[in-house]
């Protein structure tokens, strides 16, 4: 999913949303796996908090936010709305296969689900935010020499 994703946002020239693509979802499993899970999970004898819903919301949550801004509108809003509900909602079954197998306290998938979409907005406020500052540069006239 990952790849499909990246691989089209490359296709539509969205190089932000490549970026966000290749970093967000990476950066919010190592958080889980590599900092929580050995820090917290640990301490409270759980695998807290859930890989699984943290990686499967990650991904809803960069495809919500590819669908809010898409380089071209040919795809009417109430459908690109729709297109990220459903993406929630795979996520959201993903999570809830993990506590109904008993891999997974109910805490663990709510934390992971957390971790993967928090990452991933703050991963796309990071890069709007690096935007505007580039944007703004290059308006900016260089001083006159002299």
């Amino acid at each position: 999913m990952t790849l499909a994703l990246m691989l089209a946002c490359a296709v539509a020239r969205s190089w932000r949303g490549v970026v966000l693509v290749v970093a967000a979802a990476p950066i919010a499993i190592v958080l889980t796996e590599y900092v929580l899970k050995p820090s917290v999970g640990e301490v409270i004898g759980q695998a807290f908090p859930s890989g699984h819903a943290t990686s499967s919301f990650a991904l809803a949550t960069i495809f919500a936010v590819l669908l809010a801004s898409p380089p071209c509108r040919r795809v009417p809003g109430a459908i690109r709305v729709l297109l990220a509900l459903v993406a929630f909602l795979l996520a959201a079954a993903v999570a809830a296969v993990m506590v109904a197998t008993g891999a997974h306290y109910f805490t663990d998938a709510v934390a992971g689900a957390a971790v993967g979409t928090g990452v991933v907005l703050a991963c796309a406020l990071t890069l709007d935010a690096l935007g505007s500052l580039r944007l703004r540069e290059l308006a900016v006239p260089p001083p006159a020499g002299g």
